[in-house]
């Protein structure tokens, strides 16, 4: 049973706090007590309903908030609740303040929803304590469940009806979650630190749903933003993410800078399996060991896997070490390397790329290779096996091969050389049962694509932003614009495939900068 369902039995029927300490089991006199009759309670009066914004963001940048233009008044406006005498007017006067400067800022909505709450204001706090969960459910839906700066409010006849329309976001996140567009997002640009050793650095990135009915994006993962990428289990009851938080640097001759000619080892990378149709956590976060390439697996019986590699020259790697991974604990045990046939579905990343390897259903291809010269439509649409032909450069990329719900039509992109200047990748849609191709678009792109039903194909385009195309008209339905970088799949430095004779290119911090602090609790410490 939920929270909002154990408080709304909870409280039901409960005009004040102290009755509903009573309906929650917690001692007091019973009504009646001595034999008496008890007197029923007036009826409350009917209370203006709630208004539940829209949930999600329009943009993922909205997100950023912390760091955005309501930072220093939302900075003040923590210190005032975290002082020992706590001084609810300043908490007030600096979030609402922040809220001048950025009306999303949804940390400042909740702390003022607190002020509010302590002033006996519960409409005005209901708003925008309303305006946080709808927000962001992720980050302020279990918190605020137990923040004890509610406690009295929750007992109040708004609070009981916020409890309920809380319910109803709770819901709403979880339905609009499971069939939205699953992609990873960057909140604010990734920059590369200035100076080298091991440190604190994240993708930016978190996993997300688009909501195409809305138009916004709603958060699925809670890593303090550093999600590289992730993978669906062959059953797809299960999504496994993979990031890291903290990378080394080699060291220039100086002693002070980075050298590029030298390869960032992932110090720190990590592994999370959340559930696909809750989309909770399975369990605790894996920490891996540190590696220039880790990879997370399923193995037979979708065991869970992680390999790290080591670096070997500056673009090879080494051999693999392997541990399988407790979903539960985050517990990792050392075992032996699988057989490559016996890999299922993998994510691999570096700190510059990364790639996704899983199955296609009814789609056969004739090489083992990352570049494919055939691909084989063994049971799609109803029709006999046949081969498509592949244009260009007569090779398909392994990884961008997707297939439509009920096998109608394959998506894939040809291989071009990442370093060549005069050629490029391009995206074509295949009829399964006639082989009819139609060529969506070239460009430096990875192409990784899925498609959200029969006639919606979505895919990376080559400038870190994710396309949706219409296979009836041939034309693109929508463009999810996010200039810090979108993926289908992972989250890599440049949305171009990567050319091995120098590194991408990615901004650099001003000398002395840290990386994005992690995200605060939303309950702060009681003083």
């Amino acid at each position: 049973m939920t929270f909002w369902t154990r408080m709304a039995l909870c409280i039901a029927g409960a005009g004040a706090l102290g009755a509903a300490a009573v309906a929650c089991g917690k001692s007091g006199d019973s009504a009646g007590k001595g034999g008496g009759s008890a007197v029923a309670p007036a009826p409350e009066p009917a209370l203006p309903a709630l208004s539940v914004p829209a949930l999600g963001a329009e943009q993922l940048r909205r997100f950023n908030y912390l760091y955005g233009d309501g930072a220093a008044a939302h900075d003040k406006a923590v210190a005032a609740h975290k002082a020992k005498e706590r001084d609810w007017a300043a908490v007030r006067t600096h979030a609402e303040a922040a809220l001048a400067k950025d009306a999303f800022h949804l940390d400042a909505h909740r702390l003022l929803a607190a002020a509010l709450a302590q002033d006996g204001d519960y409409s005005g706090a209901a708003a925008h304590l309303l305006t946080a969960l709808a927000g962001d459910w992720l980050r302020f839906g279990a918190a605020v469940a137990k923040d004890p700066d509610f406690a009295v409010f929750w007992g109040s006849p708004v609070g009981k009806q916020l409890a309920e329309s809380a319910k109803t976001i709770a819901a709403e996140h979880l339905r609009r979650g499971q069939a939205g567009l699953w992609l990873v997002g960057r909140r604010s640009a990734f920059r590369l630190p200035a100076k080298a050793g091991t440190q604190t650095l994240s993708s930016r990135g978190e996993l997300y749903a688009y909501d195409r009915e809305l138009g916004r994006f709603l958060r699925l993962s809670e890593t303090d933003h550093t999600v590289v990428g992730f993978v669906r289990s062959p059953s797809r009851r299960e999504i496994a993410l993979i990031g890291y938080d903290k990378v080394e640097f080699p060291a220039d001759g100086a002693g002070a800078g980075i050298d590029s000619k030298k390869p960032a080892l992932l110090a720190r990378p990590w592994a999370l399996t959340l559930d696909a149709t809750t989309l909770l956590p399975l369990g605790k976060r894996a920490t891996l060991p540190k590696g220039r390439q880790v990879t997370v697996a399923y193995g037979p019986g979708e065991q869970l896997l992680a390999a790290t590699a080591p670096a070997d020259g500056r673009w090879n790697l080494g051999a693999e070490s392997w541990v399988a991974i407790d979903r539960t604990t985050g517990k990792t045990t050392k075992t032996q390397p699988p057989q490559a046939a016996q890999i299922e579905a993998k994510i691999s990343i570096t700190l510059e790329d990364g790639e996704v390897e899983s199955p296609v259903p009814g789609v056969t291809v004739a090489d083992g290779e990352a570049e494919v010269s055939s691909i084989l439509v063994t049971a799609l649409g109803g029709a006999a096996a046949s081969e498509l032909r592949i244009p260009e450069s007569g090779k398909a990329q392994r990884r961008s091969i997707s297939v439509s719900p009920a096998g109608a039509h394959i998506a894939f992109a040809t291989a071009a050389d990442p370093c060549s200047t005069d050629a490029a990748p391009s995206l074509y849609v295949a009829d399964a049962k006639t082989g009819a191709l139609r060529h969506v678009l070239t460009g430096r792109s990875r192409f990784a694509s899925r498609w959200l039903d029969e006639a919606t194909l979505a895919y990376d385009d080559p400038d870190g932003m994710v396309r949706l195309w219409d296979v009836g008209t041939g034309r693109e339905l929508a463009r999810l614009s996010e200039k810090a970088g979108l993926s289908l799949a992972v989250l890599a430095m440049s949305p171009a495939p990567l050319c091995k004779t120098a590194p991408p290119e990615a901004e650099t911090a001003p000398d002395g900068a840290t990386d994005e602090s992690p995200e605060q609790p939303v309950v702060a410490p009681t003083p």
